[in-house]
């Protein structure tokens, strides 16, 4: 099975990021950005570039992120959406949107897998709880990975004085013939 092709953590708005590649078939991405102060719309805070052929027929990526938000009883939302456009706040597909109020850090992860170069599953539960039984379907993407695709990682506040930080994210995708 063919390794790591790399995973590039692409500028996003207002965000400091900087970019660790690892040993072969793990690259570490870590970022600080923050958003949504002053917006109550959803707003990219950084988005992961999957270069094109980079999962093959049956890879994966698997993501992990560290949130810090606001401590209030308003709600703010963590939203990972799977699309073909960089920073995208619509559209594609939403691997993830779990809402927090009266909590102030989050840790998520998600695992996005290739069934073939045009079709993907994600787990359906919460990103902030990634293993166990739900009831939730699972997630089915129909993106064409041949092309570059790109991971998003939004947020939304429902007040313009609450912030969402992306602490920290990091990446491990491999390809699969």
């Amino acid at each position: 099975m063919k390794r790591l092709l790399a995973l590039l953590l692409a500028t996003a708005p207002a965000s400091a990021q900087t970019v660790t590649q690892g040993p072969a078939g793990i690259l570490a991405a870590s970022a600080q950005g923050t958003c949504c102060g002053g917006a109550t719309t959803e707003t990219n805070i950084a988005t992961i570039l999957i270069p094109a052929g980079a999962l093959g027929t049956s890879g994966f990526v698997d993501l992990k992120c560290l949130w810090n938000f606001t401590n209030s009883a308003n709600n703010k939302s963590l939203v990972v959406r799977f699309n073909t456009t960089a920073g995208a706040v619509s559209g594609g597909s939403s691997l993830s949107a779990i809402v927090q109020t009266a909590s102030s850090v989050a840790s998520t992860q998600v695992v996005l897998r290739n069934t073939a170069t045009n079709a993907q599953v994600a787990y359906g539960a919460a990103a902030s709880t990634p293993f166990g039984t739900g009831t939730s379907s699972n997630i089915t993407p129909a993106l064409d990975t041949t092309a570059n695709t790109y991971i998003n990682l939004n947020g939304i506040t429902a007040t313009g004085s609450e912030t969402i930080t992306l602490t920290h994210c990091s990446a491990l995708i491999a390809k699969a013939p």
